[in-house]
């Protein structure tokens, strides 16, 4: 088999660490999840110059990645496993709008992976996301990479079904920045030809006696930090901001105008940082080629609104 063959669907847990059906299957480009194991060896002496006589396991888990592309129906269970919590309103008709915040816990909430190959079908619960990358270049796909961590695997048996689903290309893409949040609206689209966003949650397996899988896995503090690639025509957008430490709102707004879903909504992943800092800056100018600009940013917690991140997927499925 290649692994084009390999399928791999994903659902919200009910009970944590208690294995469900997967609720949907994500086309992929890559997925490596699958079971690792920590040994132990002995190294009693037996009168032989042999430095180890046995061996034995201490730690069992699974871990790996998912990459694809950004869909807007799959990505909300991404999302949720994240941030932490959605709320899902009607928005007009048949689009609904699911927001998703970051819940101040230790304890998000826990998704079942599914792998399934010509060989095996293998379920992997408790899987929590301990990393996302969101990626949009000109000429490219937006692609997301999911970092999972999760208890070991068990034999699984939920049909593979795959669901159309809304995509999204680099002309999907703006990025706003602004003093703050209140003015975002407002502000000019800037010319960006990439962008990554990076949340790492610093997930902990937690082990205790009585056995060798986690006895819970717990996200720790999170850090969101990212990158830009834009033409350079301004000093306000991004060095000044650099140079004298201004702290930006800032808003990556990814829709879909080709499509309509409801009656006159679009596909769309918004999202925003509250307060982000752009900690690096440097400018690229060859004779022959365009000036641009590179540019490195840390989001940070705005302490007035007790918000960092918050993100707003409309689609046409009603809950997460």
């Amino acid at each position: 088999m290649i692994g084009r063959k390999i399928s791999v669907g994903f659902g919200k847990e009910t009970v944590r660490g208690t294995l469900v059906a997967a609720a949907t299957w994500m086309p992929k480009y890559d997925v490596t999840i699958q079971d690792k194991k920590k040994y132990i060896n002995s190294n009693q002496s037996f009168g032989s110059i042999a430095d180890t006589e046995d061996a034995d396991i201490i730690q069992e888990w699974s871990e790996g990645d998912i990459s694809g592309k950004l869909r807007d129906q799959s990505f909300g269970y991404i999302l949720l496993a994240t941030l932490g919590q959605i709320a899902s309103a009607v928005k007009e008709t048949t689009a609904y709008n699911h927001t998703a915040t970051l819940l101040n816990s230790n304890t998000h909430p826990s998704l079942s992976v599914e792998v399934k190959d010509d060989v095996e079908q293998i379920g992997f619960a408790m899987a929590m996301i301990d990393k996302l990358k969101i990626t949009a270049a000109v000429g490219k796909y937006v692609e997301i990479t999911a970092g999972f961590k999760g208890t070991k695997g068990v034999t699984a048996a939920t049909a593979v079904s795959y669901t159309n689903e809304n995509e999204f290309i680099a002309k999907h893409v703006i990025v706003k920045v602004a003093s703050a949040i209140g003015g975002l609206a407002g502000a000019i689209a800037l010319p960006i030809s990439s962008v990554e966003l990076t949340i790492d949650k610093n997930l902990d397996d937690d082990y205790v006696f009585g056995k060798n899988t986690p006895n819970d896995i717990y996200n720790k503090s999170i850090s969101i930090s990212g990158s830009i690639d834009a033409t350079y025509l301004d000093l306000t957008s991004f060095k000044n901001a650099f140079l004298n430490g201004t702290m930006q709102a800032m808003l990556i707004d990814i829709k879909n105008t080709d499509t309509t879903i409801g009656a006159s909504s679009n596909p769309e992943l918004a999202i925003t940082l509250s307060r982000v800092s752009f900690q690096d800056w440097s400018r690229k100018s060859a004779n022959d080629n365009l000036v641009t600009q590179a540019v490195k940013f840390t989001a940070h917690l705005d302490v007035t609104t007790s918000t960092m991140i918050s993100a707003i997927l409309t689609n046409t499925k009603t809950s997460y």
